[in-house]
This record gives structure tokens, C-alpha cells and sequence, in this order.
């Protein structure tokens, strides 16, 4: 049954709250409300009940029209009714209409216009008693739908104001940050007081610690000073190893990424013209917004190029000595602390900030999913263990890039070591790697990459490509190996003091752009309206598009490198690009918090237009870079500094100012 084919006698369920439904209801308080609310919209003597009668008096007939019927959710939840016996408050609460069969999208059948339709469900907004169950609600829409459409309303869909419960978790977190605020606050009291002792401003840098012999506590102190790392965050003297271009491929990927998760957001949101997706998802321009998953695969190059090239200058400052046992642990101190204040706060006070009609389906599940699965995300195993509870959407990435840095300095170790075998075994890896995609594509009749179809991803952690594929180790390795591959490439072309002659710049730029261009907006192919879905074209493209555009990133990043391309090199290593990509990493981790906290609490259906979308993905890239720039501030940076001075000490960095330091190897 179809929700075009809906057919009822009655025009509004107002009309047919009548004594014979009310009978069914076995709660006698939700009766008793619904009863009085009934009689006073009849005698229109209670004012205050408008908000009933304009929800409960919606045509069924024009249901059909929209995918979400959002209601009034502030004037219900706000409504109180004093009568004589007691009161009447209101509960908002959204029911799911469901009038067919969900779409399997582990095998893809339908077309992309096909795809795009909301035509299982529809998202009503109710206003009831707060006395009246989910039950009692359900029954009496189950009887004004004569059972033509299943009603679901889940113990998230309902809500009503009352007050939040404290618990010993939110209590242990929030005295953990206040902690950190106060011992911050306090270390830069006592470093400004310092600088202003010498009657000069010096800011304590790293050379600065190093030239005058300062005390390990005084170390300690300016690490948690917000002067220190505030100046750290904006120090841009470029180094030895001219790698700056790699800042403004960061910032630049990172800024697209957070515009395609804002997308993902609104898209999958309430929206009212629900046909602007499909109009604008085939169009050409809009491919780089699409090919989200793409930009991913860049920092997974950048990261495995970071591994091999500076663990290969490591390896040769140090002749083959290197302690990988401490360059696993200095890489789970970088990442965890960051991520560990971010898990915090969704599974402590998040819930707590905000309300709307999907508040507590969308910010509530995501707290209870880091509850479940929280040591998941610690372990860096959440891709593979726990997946039913996600926690955190985005965080799939870092438990990628951790997999692979334990494997990666084996690989680098045996090519160092045993060239000839090495190379081998590096070569039968990656030539491994490259097929996996498209096996697997095959096999399970899988989508070329992850289409991101709003009725597809209402709850992107629940898709089922996504889910089961996308965020594999095994399909997203390729390239990260392809990085490791370019960071032997460029040493050795280093160490050789080959050039890049003239006639190679040219071929290789003319190759890599074509690649490049073809592998980003080819995925147009996929939106088209009435592509018809084959598993042939579906593998090759899954196997062939990521290695295209890791051809691209790495021909960028060799000529700037080697300084074969100076106009390039001098761009994406503008000295404005270097603080901010020093914010990528708290970017990526904060920006869930903004697409979340949005959804749950749009309370009116969006009529996107493109300038609207515009102004969305600018606020919604201010406001995660602003809360990146606390986070790294008060968390990131100062164990960062402590983590330095914990590996000076240990003998395993000789001087802080070496820049080819491989416990420096950024992520994100």
C-alpha cells in the first residue's frame, strides 16, 4: 500500500478522537486528557489547545506530499493546562508512517530517481498529553489509518519538557575539564607574570627552551600555557624539508570534507523541496561535493607518505636503530587525548544542550551508541568491532590510519633491511590492495563507492555500504600504501639528487591532471536519473578511481617537494594555510558535534535553495574550526609538549628542533 493510495472516510484525525477510539485507550489518565481536549475543541472554550487541533487536524489525503511533517514542537512542549483537577502538559512526539518495504541498498536495483523518492515513510509531527503513552498513541492513529500504514513511534520519538538527570559520568567529566581550564588558566597566569618579570616579550618556544637550559617544571608550565601554544598554533617558519605544501592540501581537503558532511546533514534532514538533491546531484559542478569519499583517500595518502618518508630519514640519521615499540606509543599519545574529550562529551553532557523534533533520535542514539562502544574507539578497532553502535561517525578514519601506522613501519623496516624482499612483498601488498574493491564489489553486488541518496542516509552510521565497506581497513588501504610507495619515491630521489627534467613535469601533469578530473567527476555517472546499475562498471570504477586520484595528490606533492613546481608549492604553502592545518585533526573530531547538534534541532521543515546552502557550509566551517581551535588548545597541544619532553627524556629525541622527527607523523 502506498501512501498515494491512502483511502479513509475521514479528513482529519481531530474529527475522529471520538468516544469509541477513546475506549481503546487502556490508560485512564490519557483518556481522561484526550477527552477533555476533545470536548474543549469542540466548544472552542480552552484557547491554549490550538496547538492539538492545528497537528491533530492535518489531512491524511495530503499526507503523501511530504517526507516530514514537523508540526509546532515548541508551542506543544511549551503548552500547560491548569484545569480542576490537575494539569495538562504537552508531548511532541514525531510518528514514522510506513507504507512500503525500505529499499535494499546492499543491491542496488532501483535507478537513482528511484533511489532518491521518500515514498516509505513519513515523519509526522503529533502533539498529545504527556500522560498518554507511546502506546495509547499509537493505537489511536493505528485506528484513524484504518491499519493501511504501519505506525512506528519508538521510545525516542516522543518528548516533553522534564528535567535532566545528573548522572556520576557527567559529573567525572565536567570535573575533568573544569580541571584543565583552572591548570591552564593558572599556567598562563603564571607565564605572562614570568614575560612580564623580564620587562620583554619573549614567548618561550622550543628553541627558546632549549638555548637557555630550563627546568623540566618550567617545561611543564608553559606547555598548559595558552600564550605557548597559541603561539606554537601560528608558527609558520618553514622547514628543512620543505613539506608545507602538504598544509595547504590538508586544509584545503579538510575544508571539502566538512562542506560534503554538512551536506550529508541537511540533506538527510527535514527538508520540504525534496526534489532539490536529485536536481543538483547530476549536475557536473557538483561532483567535488559527491566524491566526499574521495578527499578522504588524500589524507590517507598524506599519511602514509609522512610514515615512510621521515621514518626513512629516521632510519638513516640513526643507521637502521629505531625503537617501534615507543613510535606506536608517541602515536596513540598524539591522537587519544583530543578524541578521548570528544567521546567524553557525547556520551556525558550532549544530550543535554539542545532539544527539537529529532533531538533524541539523532543526538540521544549517538550517546548511547559511545556508551556501548566507547573502548572501541580507544582500541582503534570501532571499523570492525561494534559497528552496529558507531560511535562518533566520522571516527571510522582514525581507526584506519592507526591500523595501518602498526603495519606500516614493518613494511618500511623491510624494505630498509632487505631490499630485494622487501620490495617484493611491498609490491605483492599493494597489487593486493588494489584488487580487494573490486572483488568485494562484485561479490556483494555493491555500489561503486558510498551514494550518499537522502532517503539512504537518514542515519549515515546505520548504512549498510557504509557500514559493511566503507569503512574497512582492507578497501581503504590502497591508499595509504600508495603514500608509503611516494615517500620512498621522493627520499630516494633525494638521496640520488635526481631532477625532474622538463619534458617529465610536463607528461606528468598533462597524465595526473586527466586522471585526477576523470576520477573525481566521473562518479556523476552514478546520480544520473535513470542509470541503470552494473556490477561490471560498478568494480572497475570502485577499483580504478582511488588509485587515479592518489596518482594526482602524489604528482602535486613530488613537484612541490622537489621544487619542480614552484607557483603550486607556493601556494598551498601560503603561511595563512599552516596554523590552520595544525587545526585539521581537532577540525575532523569536532565537526560531528556541529552536524548533530544542527539536526536535532531544526524544528521547521528547510527550503533549501543554493544560497542557502552556501550560508550553511560557511557556518557550519566557522563553527568547527572555532571549536578545533579550543580543543587543540586546551587538549591536544599541551600533551603534545609533555609528550616531547616525556621522549627527550627517554633519549629518544636529542632535539626538539629536529623537524624529520618521526613522533611527529600527523594525521589528519
Amino acid at each position: 500500500m502506498t501512501r498515494s493510495s491512502l483511502n479513509t472516510n475521514y479528513n482529519s484525525v481531530g474529527s475522529v478522537i471520538n468516544s469509541s477510539i477513546l475506549t481503546k485507550i487502556v490508560n485512564k489518565s490519557c483518556s481522561r486528557d484526550l477527552n477533555l481536549i476533545q470536548h474543549s475543541l469542540l466548544t472552542e472554550k480552552i484557547s491554549e489547545f490550538y496547538v492539538f487541533e492545528a497537528t491533530l487536524t492535518t489531512s491524511l489525503e495530503s499526507l503523501h506530499k511530504d517526507y516530514y511533517r514537523l508540526g509546532k514542537f515548541d508551542d506543544c512542549v511549551d503548552l500547560k493546562y491548569q484545569y480542576e483537577n490537575g494539569m495538562i502538559l504537552g508531548q511532541y512526539c514525531l510518528a514514522d508512517l510506513n507504507f512500503k518495504h525500505e529499499i535494499n541498498v546492499m543491491h542496488p536495483i532501483n535507478t537513482p530517481k528511484e533511489r532518491n523518492k521518500f515514498k516509505d515513510k513519513v515523519h509526522w509531527g503529533l502533539c498529545f498529553p504527556a500522560s498518554c503513552s507511546r502506546q495509547d498513541i499509537n493505537n489511536v492513529l493505528s485506528t484513524i489509518l484504518s491499519h493501511q500504514a504501519d505506525v512506528v513511534i519508538n521510545e525516542k520519538s516522543c518528548y516533553y519538557h522534564k528535567s535532566d538527570k545528573i548522572s556520576t559520568g557527567d559529573i567525572i567529566y565536567g570535573s575533568i575539564i573544569a580541571f584543565f581550564i583552572t591548570l591552564i588558566t593558572l599556567c598562563t597566569v603564571l607565564h605572562v607574570i614570568h614575560l612580564k618579570r623580564r620587562l620583554k616579550k619573549v614567548i618561550y618556544n622550543v628553541d627558546t627552551i632549549r638555548r637557555q637550559n630550563v627546568s623540566t617544571k618550567y617545561e611543564i608550565v608553559i606547555s598548559f600555557s595558552v600564550v605557548h601554544t597559541v603561539m606554537k598554533l601560528l608558527h609558520t617558519k618553514p622547514s628543512e624539508l620543505n613539506l608545507e605544501c602538504i598544509c595547504g592540501i590538508k586544509l584545503l581537503t579538510m575544508v571539502l570534507i566538512i562542506a560534503g558532511h554538512s551536506l550529508i546533514f541537511v540533506f538527510s534532514g527535514p527538508v520540504s523541496n525534496i526534489e532539490f538533491f536529485q536536481q543538483n546531484s547530476y549536475q557536473l559542478q557538483n561532483s567535488i561535493f559527491l566524491n566526499n569519499p574521495l578527499l578522504v583517500d588524500s589524507f590517507l595518502l598524506i599519511s602514509g607518505f609522512l610514515t615512510c618518508y621521515l621514518m626513512l630519514i629516521e632510519l638513516q640519521k640513526r643507521h637502521g636503530q629505531l625503537n617501534i615499540w615507543f613510535i606506536y606509543l608517541a602515536r596513540y599519545i598524539r591522537l587519544t587525548p583530543a578524541y578521548l574529550t570528544v567521546i567524553g562529551f557525547y556520551m556525558t553532557w550532549f544530550p543535554k544542550i539542545g532539544s527539537g523534533p529529532l533531538w533524541r533520535q539523532t543526538v540521544e542514539v549517538e550517546t548511547e551508541r559511545c556508551l556501548k562502544s566507547w573502548w572501541t574507539n580507544l582500541l582503534y578497532i570501532n571499523n570492525y568491532v561494534n559497528t552496529d553502535y558507531l560511535c562518533i561517525f566520522q571516527a571510522w578514519y582514525l581507526a584506519v590510519d592507526y591500523q595501518l601506522f602498526i603495519i606500516a613501519p614493518l613494511i618500511i623496516l623491510s624494505i630498509w633491511k632487505w631490499k630485494i624482499w622487501g620490495k617484493a612483498l611491498f609490491t605483492i601488498l599493494i597489487l593486493t590492495l588494489m584488487l580487494l574493491p573490486s572483488y568485494f564489489t562484485i561479490k556483494n553486488n555493491l555500489d561503486p563507492t558510498l551514494l550518499v541518496f537522502p532517503p539512504e542516509i537518514e542515519d549515515i552510521s546505520t548504512n549498510v555500504y557504509f557500514n559493511s565497506t566503507y569503512i574497512k581497513t582492507h578497501i581503504r588501504a590502497i591508499s595509504y600504501f600508495c603514500g608509503i610507495l611516494l615517500g620512498y619515491v621522493i627520499h630516494r630521489l633525494q638521496i640520488n639528487g635526481n631532477k625532474i627534467s622538463t619534458n617529465i613535469r610536463i607528461l606528468g601533469w598533462i597524465i595526473t591532471t586527466i586522471l585526477g578530473t576523470a576520477s573525481m567527476f566521473s562518479i556523476i555517472v552514478f546520480y544520473q536519473k535513470n542509470y541503470e546499475f552494473d556490477k561490471i562498471e560498478s568494480s572497475i570504477y570502485t577499483g580504478c578511481h582511488r588509485i587515479a586520484w592518489n596518482l594526482f595528490i602524489s604528482w602535486v606533492i613530488t613537484v612541490c617537494v622537489t621544487e619542480n613546481s614552484p607557483f603550486i608549492n607556493k601556494f598551498l604553502s601560503w603561511k595563512a594555510f599552516v596554523p590552520l592545518s595544525r587545526l585539521t585533526y581537532c577540525a575532523y573530531l569536532t565537526n560531528g558535534i556541529i552536524e548533530i547538534y544542527h539536526k536535532g534541532t531544526i524544528k521547521q521543515e528547510l527550503t533549501l535553495t543554493k544560497f542557502d546552502l552556501i550560508c550553511r557550509l560557511l557556518g557550519h566551517l566557522g563553527l568547527t574550526f572555532g571549536l578545533a581551535f579550543i580543543l587543540c588548545i586546551c587538549f591536544e597541544s599541551p600533551i603534545h609538549c609533555l609528550e616531547k619532553i616525556l621522549l627527550r627524556k627517554e633519549g629518544l629525541i636529542q632535539n626538539l628542533q629536529t623537524s624529520p622527527d618521526i613522533f611527529k607523523i600527523p594525521t589528519i
